[in-house]
């Protein structure tokens, strides 16, 4: 599935695909703003749940987290946003234990990982806690934007290490490949501050005046890196542009070709993950690629706030 949103910041596509697997635990949210109050903050993030209910934990995630952040700003508009959003996800953390959502199984509790991008007052934050990415490309070079959190960096190996954690196959106990999600409370002891857990949620985070001109800004779950490499991704989606595509069909057109290249013939060599892609550019005049393609505010989604959550299937 595919859509396009925009504001009058930004035009971006959104497309997901299972992959071979027969659950989606991806989740993806796009919120914009109309930029008319010192309040307003655009938000995109993608999720990808993984272990028993996943999905569900990526959901709720990809709801509260927005909210959260954009409480505690209207509570607070003075406040360090770098901050704000920190706090928002480790009290998002800390509160959902108790929800719903998550239900444990066999002593395993379920995660997500989270990649979210905010803008405020033409100021890029970008924030990250496990191997979702967003990259940026600007006159065609790439700037990384996150940080996967592999247990074996050295950072995250002494901390897992000081907090009665170890690692094991490149995993945390053996058993997760990312050292910091929402989530995995069995790997969380509520004795310790959120940056001491052997799992953290505190994110990684890199803050930047958003550049007056730039390529694109992408955010992708992991499944789209265990076969493109970063440069390979940044010079498709340049050259889809540069023939007129439009946003979603050039994340649709990306999965869909992953896809059939690694399931051809049956020799796929491991099975392809559950994908979200989110692709924006900006929006520059109405004579603009994309404003020409869509007849700027025809039909393109346009609201305060423009959300957009993946349901499972």
């Amino acid at each position: 599935m595919s859509q396009t949103f925009h504001n009058n910041r930004f035009h971006m596509g959104v497309a997901a695909i299972p992959g071979t697997r027969p659950y989606m635990q991806d989740r993806y949210s796009i919120q914009l703003s109309r930029g008319l109050q010192e309040t307003d903050v655009d938000f995109l993030g993608v999720f990808d749940g993984h272990g028993p209910n996943g999905g569900k934990i990526a959901e709720h995630i990809s709801q509260e987290l927005p909210r959260l952040a954009k409480q505690k700003l209207k509570a607070d508009p003075d406040a360090d946003f770098q901050g704000v959003i920190t706090d928002s996800y480790v009290q998002l953390d800390r509160e959902m234990k108790g929800h719903p959502c998550v239900v444990c199984q066999d002593g395993m509790t379920g995660g997500s990982t989270a990649a979210s991008l905010w803008i405020k007052d033409n100021v890029l934050y970008a924030s990250n806690v496990g191997d979702s990415r967003i990259l940026m490309s600007v006159g065609g070079r790439k700037i990384n934007l996150s940080l996967d959190h592999r247990p074996t960096l050295a950072g995250e190996l002494s901390r897992i290490g000081r907090s009665g954690g170890h690692v094991r196959f490149q995993r945390v106990g053996s058993v997760l490949a990312v050292s910091r999600a929402f989530g995995d409370y069995e790997f969380k002891d509520e004795g310790l501050a959120a940056q001491d857990q052997i799992v953290s949620p505190v994110p990684n985070l890199t803050m930047m005046r958003l550049p007056e001109k730039f390529d694109f800004i992408l955010l992708a779950t992991d499944g789209l890196f265990d076969y493109l490499s970063e440069r390979t991704i940044i010079k498709y989606i340049s050259r889809k542009r540069s023939r007129g595509k439009s946003l979603d069909k050039i994340c649709s057109k990306i999965l869909q070709d992953l896809h059939s290249t690694q399931t051809c013939l049956g020799q796929c060599p491991r099975e392809l993950d559950n994908i979200t892609v989110i692709l924006a550019v900006p929006h520059r005049t109405p004579k603009c690629l994309d404003c020409k393609k869509h007849k700027y505010g025809s039909h393109l989604p346009r609201a305060k706030e423009a959300v957009k959550v993946l349901n499972s299937h």
